[in-house]
């Protein structure tokens, strides 16, 4: 099933990371499903 995020989490951690002056970098989590341990 494919993963979705509420738009409320995205809004809180934008301000988290505005708030703590941190930067935000692009990462690729598409095979990140495929290594996990279950």
């Amino acid at each position: 099933f494919p993963h979705v995020v509420k738009h409320s989490s995205i809004r809180i951690l934008l301000a988290l990371v505005a708030l703590l002056d941190m930067e935000i970098v692009q990462m690729d989590v598409k095979n990140g499903v495929f290594y996990t341990e279950t």
